[in-house]
Order: structure tokens, then sequence, then C-alpha cells
């Protein structure tokens, strides 16, 4: 699934290998299946956005100023990706 591997692009190993073993244990059988997959994905997705804070933050406290600047990076990559990721499975979803 082409959100699955969109997942490389914020450059948040846990995040791709947590999205990725969510999409291979999803067992949608019914439309109420699929519609309460797809809000979970829509919060996952909305949730990335707080990177913008996160990842400095979490940067800083592992490396320091450099860490921080690796987190800034990493935050504006989550703050796009994990949203557009979010939508990609929502619609899978449903």
């Amino acid at each position: 699934e082409v959100a699955v591997r969109l997942t490389a692009l914020a450059f948040d190993r846990s995040y791709a290998e947590k999205r990725k073993k969510e999409h291979e244990d999803k067992q949608i059988e019914k439309v109420g299946d699929g519609m309460v997959e797809a809000g979970k994905s829509l919060a996952q997705g909305m949730w990335g956005v707080l990177d913008l804070v996160r990842k400095p933050v979490e940067g800083a406290r592992e490396g320091g100023v450099r860490g921080f600047a690796v987190g800034i990076g990493q935050g504006i990559a989550g703050a796009v990706v994990k949203p557009i990721v979010g939508a990609g499975t929502a619609i899978s979803d449903v």
C-alpha cells in the first residue's frame, strides 16, 4: 500500500514500523469496521502535527543542539507526511 510506503518520508522508524504492523493486523469485514479504522487512521495522522514540537524536544534531549536541529527537520517531515498517510489509509479502510 502506498500510504505505508510513504511513512519512510516521515524519518520516524518507530512510526513506520507501527503503521506497517497495524496495516498487516487489520481485519476489516464490514462497513462499520472500515469506518472505525478510518477514524483511527485520520486521528493518528493528525497526531503527527504535534511532531513540530515533539521531535525537536526529543532530539535536544538525546543529542543537544545538533539533536534539536535534526528534530526540527523530523518534526516538519512528520507534520506533513503523517496527516497525508493518515488520510490515505483512511480512504483505503473504507
